[in-house]
């Protein structure tokens, strides 16, 4: 009860946006999924909504487990799919940088993120944008007003996609096949690192100022997946909490801040990757 509690706490406290004008050195980590302070569970964690494909009403199983005596957040798909998110309200500006850990344990079959029948992947985190109504046309605003009538909310404007791929270089960033104003970045690829927990950090903001041409609005969703929809086979993964860091000195502090490092490959060398800008379309969470 007393994990519940401050989980509750903690998820209140991280949806406000930062203080503007707040003094870097004095900003901390807004963690976004807390999932280690809650106890295991069958159920998602408190906070957190399934979104279920038209395509399928077969979704991705989550729960919360222990491993190594800290509790994460366990997704399987078994020919399935459904998305996770919460809700927040966070400055892209303020906290450029997403950090998380996942552990993926089984990855999918036959998949090719290009086109819709291989649009799979074992592990994917989420950053998505607010809606951004001045930027899309008529017809796409009476879409958004029609999601929001059913729903309460406005689906977000974009999202940045950071995925566990099969067979794609590590470094390859593709919009999504169903989704265009998803942007997709290959975080991780194939069977190197399978079963042990790796650390990630990436800046989204810059990701989607490089993909839309214009700065972002502010995070209003955060999401994981593990699916399996589309290729009909199984995969499964762990994810660790979530959490949003300010930018370091130099890093993502202005037009010429430095980058972080881009991922490695097995031999250390690291990856330009594929880009395709052309990203743009409407996500539905």
């Amino acid at each position: 009860m007393k994990r519940l509690i401050l989980s509750a706490i903690l998820v209140t406290v991280v949806a406000a946006p930062a203080r503007t004008g707040e003094p870097l050195a004095r900003r901390k980590a807004l963690t976004v999924a807390p999932f280690s302070f809650q106890d295991p569970s069958p159920d998602p964690p408190p906070g957190w909504r399934q979104y279920h494909f038209k395509k399928t009403r077969k979704g991705t199983a989550y729960s919360l487990v222990a491993d190594g005596g800290t509790t994460v957040l366990r997704a399987e798909a078994h020919g399935g799919g459904s998305l996770l998110f919460t809700f927040v309200d966070i400055d892209p500006v303020q906290y450029p940088i997403v950090r998380w850990r996942w552990k993926v344990l089984d990855l999918p079959e036959r998949t090719d993120l290009h086109v819709k029948a291989g649009d799979d992947a074992a592990a994917r985190v989420y950053v998505a944008f607010r809606h951004t109504p001045e930027r899309i046309t008529a017809f796409e605003r009476f879409k958004y007003n029609l999601v929001k009538a059913f729903t309460g909310h406005y689906p977000p404007y974009a999202a940045v996609c950071f995925l566990w791929a099969r067979e794609l270089p590590v470094g390859t960033v593709i919009r999504n096949a169903f989704v265009e104003r998803s942007i997709q970045v290959v975080v991780r690829s194939g069977k190197a690192g399978l079963g042990r927990w790796i650390q990630e950090e990436q800046e989204p903001a810059r990701i989607f100022e490089e993909a839309m041409g214009f700065p972002p609005p502010p995070i209003s969703h955060v999401a994981v997946m593990t699916d399996t929809e589309n290729t009909g086979t199984n995969a499964a993964a762990l994810f660790g909490d979530i959490e949003f860091l300010p930018a370091p000195p130099g890093i993502g502090a202005g037009p010429h801040g430095d980058r972080l490092p881009r991922p490695l490959d097995e031999r250390g060398h690291g990856h330009g990757g594929r880009r395709d800008r052309s990203a743009c379309g409407t996500h539905r969470f």
